[in-house]
């Protein structure tokens, strides 16, 4: 407590420097107004840092005397921070911990009441859902980020966010209401607001789904004045920009090498977004862009210029899309990123004179496994052991085959294998690679629980809570190729992966509609549900992809799944039968490389046998007329809850089999209407249930949906090719009372009526629901005599009238 006369003129100095304020780290409390009432009440004190007495806190025998009323030794405090400086914590509370406080807190007073009326800005916060996580946005997050550079204009923030939203990106409804919420929210808060009063500037802070982000800055565009933030969480999360780093971010731009008319952009910056993801949404024929850097992490946007490059090279970069495209694409949008890119990227974007932007959002409930392998992606690139020997990691074997099946018995999960190039090491051995590895994992954690539970040879393993575990497998350049490593022998084996995959990939194209890899997950479940086939998924999966010949058609040879099942598995069959002795089976990619090497005569002469028991059951099942019958033999095979459609109106437990073998080689080939088929575009259908009479419509449906027959649906094709192009239909109906009524279809037509007539709308085609069993209607887009596109099979299920 001071006993010294302080000067009201000091006083009055002390208490504007502090704004009348507490000066206290963290404090900051109002000292002019009672903290109950709001009535003006002075309750400051005023202490000194060093004591203005030797025997006082912090005292000196000569500066007590000589500092007991300069200004630079007076603190403002409020009650509760003045008893613990002075009496509660003497010792913590240190003359350097005071100055430091003083000071700090004066110096933001200076700050903020010497920015111009032009350093004003609108606060605003957009928050949304990503998976079960919501968005914590409020106005400290926006002072944090916005002084010194401006501060907000209002005391309240623009909020654009969904209140009290419980759904989450995998929601069916989620993207299109939170779109739909944030563009009349944009438009009565933002659009109206400033055409009432004039608004100068805004500032955005945004933490949602990137699709969102995106959205979220082409609504702002450049026509709004406005700073974007970015959330970093490394040293700790703050939204204040680092202005005295140092580091750059060096962009790089990969292009294509092929030209086609479908352009996917990969956005790699926060982490890497591999060509297989972008494959797998668009197919092969298309030219994938890819902006990135060396190493991607999510604390790449660290200070103002950092995003002002990027704003740069993203508005070029867009330019030359366009300029080697041309202006009829859309450019679909794959982003790693972020979340400030995302939304400069919208803000970018401009739709009158770029290309059209087709958003893709990678959902982590729906896409575990993938998220999990992108996460560790991600520590091996950032690891101060692995990550500057860093090549790729891809996935690998079911997982990157896509015959990955969720397994029948509970107790067993998901295996997902993950191979991690890197370069070689000195002086580490074989095993090092796999120790070491285990090591980093666990010294983290997120995986120190999680590593090497199942203590496997070649690979370090990562157990998830969840139904699934990734398989990491380390490996090397060795002798002109790659090799991975064996922790018991300490030797190194040698593998190509990539080149089983593109093998498998070829022989699956051989099918056409994925057929080698429905039938390897028939089979794989045909193991698993069974537990008599004593074979490993990479030597099943290479066994039958063997018996697919580079001279087969897929129109006659694999017509329809059952077809395809029947076909692959009597060349199966034939090749066990003619081989009484096991033979070696090897990688087709690397002979050297053999998948039978742990498998002994006694499991292949088991296998043998039941495979010829299977056959016969296959083929008497496939051939049988009688269907009561037929799915008899097939439950013989794939077990009792196995059923055919219109068998039963309840869902079969192994869904994925229900309503899937019926034959249809009834159905007309593609040459009837197309010289050839060459898919550069696309088209999908909507479709739409409607009473009897076609007037009231009732919902709309997905492909799969099951419903009463006796009503009708409208089908409606939406496609990016541009005419002149005609549209052909083809439904395909299945099961037996469509057999016995002879109302089988399989041949193509133009669009038609509900009446039947035909329809001068040739995107539009009505269809009346008669038949039970399971039908598929398909789209196919023809121009020039050759099919440009094909929507692939919308399946209904008819339950019956």
């Amino acid at each position: 407590m001071s006993v010294s006369y302080i000067p009201e003129k000091v006083k009055i100095i002390l208490w504007g420097l502090a704004a009348g304020r507490c000066e206290y780290d963290g404090c900051n409390e109002k000292l002019y107004e009672d903290p109950l009432t709001k009535a003006v009440f002075n309750q400051s004190y005023i202490a000194h840092i060093i004591a203005d007495q030797p025997a006082g806190p912090r005292g000196d025998a000569v500066l007590s005397l000589r500092l007991k009323a300069d200004i630079s030794n007076l603190m403002l405090l409020c009650d509760r921070h003045h008893r613990l400086v002075d009496k509660e914590d003497v010792g913590g509370h240190s003359v350097e911990r005071l100055t430091q406080m003083k000071e700090k807190h004066e110096e933001r007073i200076e700050l903020l009441t010497t920015i111009k009326d032009e350093k004003r800005s609108n606060v605003v916060l957009y928050g949304a859902n990503i998976g079960k996580h919501d968005s914590s946005l409020n106005l400290n997050c926006a002072q944090e980020g916005l002084i010194p550079f401006r501060f907000p204009a209002e005391a309240k923030c623009i909020e654009l966010s969904l209140k009290n939203s419980s759904a989450e990106d995998h929601d069916e409804n989620y993207w299109k209401t939170e779109i739909d919420n944030l563009e009349k929210l944009f438009e009565r808060k933002i659009t109206q607001l400033r055409a009432e009063r004039p608004i100068k500037h805004y500032s955005i802070f945004g933490l949602a789904p990137q699709a969102l982000l995106i959205k979220l800055g082409t609504l702002f565009g450049d026509i709004y004045p406005a700073d974007v933030y970015q959330l970093k969480k490394e040293p700790t999360a703050t939204w204040a920009w680092f202005e005295d780093d140092t580091s750059t971010v060096k962009y790089e731009i990969n292009k294509p090498e092929n030209k086609t008319d479908t352009i996917a952009l990969k956005l790699s910056l926060s982490a890497k977004i591999s060509d297989e993801r972008v494959i797998k949404v668009l197919g092969e024929d298309c030219s994938i862009w890819e902006l990135t850097v060396a190493n991607p992490y999510n604390d790449l946007i660290r200070k103002k210029e950092h995003l002002s490059e990027y704003r740069t090279i993203i508005r070029n970069l867009l330019d030359e899309i366009k300029l080697t495209h041309g202006e009829n694409v859309k450019l679909q949008i794959f982003p790693a990123m972020p979340i400030s890119t995302s939304i400069e990227l919208g803000r970018v974007w401009n739709p009158k004179s770029q290309l059209p932007l087709v958003l893709f959002d990678q959902n982590r409930k729906t896409g575990g496994a993938e998220s999990s392998i992108d996460t560790m992606t991600s520590f091996l690139m950032n690891n101060e052991v692995f990550g500057e020997n860093f090549i790729i990691a891809t996935p690998q074997g079911s997982f990157r085959q896509k015959t990955i099946i969720k397994p029948v018995d509970p107790e067993r999960d998901f295996d997902v294998d993950l191979l991690f190039e890197m370069a070689p090491v000195k002086d580490w051995g074989a095993a090092d690679y796999l120790q070491k590895l285990a090591a980093e994992f666990q010294k983290t954690d997120r995986y120190k629980d999680k590593v090497d539970t199942r203590g496997k040879t070649r690979c370090v393993t990562i157990d998830y809570e969840s139904d699934f575990h990734v398989d990491i497998v380390p490996c090397i350049e060795k002798d002109g190729g790659l090799v991975i490593m064996n922790k018991k022998t300490d030797e190194y084996e040698a593998t190509d992966g990539d080149g089983y995959a593109e093998w498998f990939e070829g022989q699956n194209k051989l099918t056409g509609n994925d057929y080698l890899i429905k039938v390897v997950r028939l089979i794989k479940y045909l193991r698993d549900y069974n537990e008599d086939l004593e074979v490993k998924s990479v030597l099943l999966t290479t066994l039958l992809g063997n018996q697919i010949y580079d001279s087969d058609s897929n129109e006659n040879d694999y017509p329809d799944l059952p077809s395809s099942l029947k076909t692959i598995f009597n060349r199966l069959n034939s090749f066990l039968q003619d081989n009484p002795e096991m033979p070696e089976i090897c990688n087709p990619a690397l002979p050297e490389e053999s998948f039978t090497r742990n498998w002994t005569e006694e499991h292949y002469t088991e296998f043998r046998n039941k495979i010829q028991e299977y056959n016969d059951l296959i083929n008497n099942s496939y051939d049988e007329p009688d269907e009561s019958k037929s799915l008899e033999i097939w439950q013989q095979v794939f077990g009792e809850d196995f059923s055919l459609p219109a068998s039963s109106d309840q869902e079969s437990a192994k869904s994925e089999f229900t309503f899937s073998l019926e034959k249809s080689d009834h159905v007309h080939p593609l040459s009837e209407i197309a010289h050839s088929e060459r898919l550069t575009y696309k088209v999908r259908i909507d479709a739409y249930l409607y009473t009897r009479n076609g007037l009231k419509r009732l919902r709309g449906v997905n492909s799969d949906a099951s419903f009463a027959g006796g009503l009708s649906i409208k089908y409606v094709a939406k496609t990016n090719v541009r005419e002149p192009y005609d549209i052909w239909w083809q439904v395909v109906n299945t099961g037996r009372q469509a057999t016995e009524e002879n109302g089988l279809r399989g041949e193509f037509f133009k669009s038609k009526q509900q009446n039947g007539k035909p329809s001068s709308n040739k995107l539009v085609n009505w269809e009346f629901s008669k038949y039970r069993g399971k039908h598929w209607i398909e789209c196919f887009v023809v121009k020039d005599n050759v099919c440009v596109a094909r929507s692939g099979r919308f399946f209904v299920n008819i339950k019956g009238i």
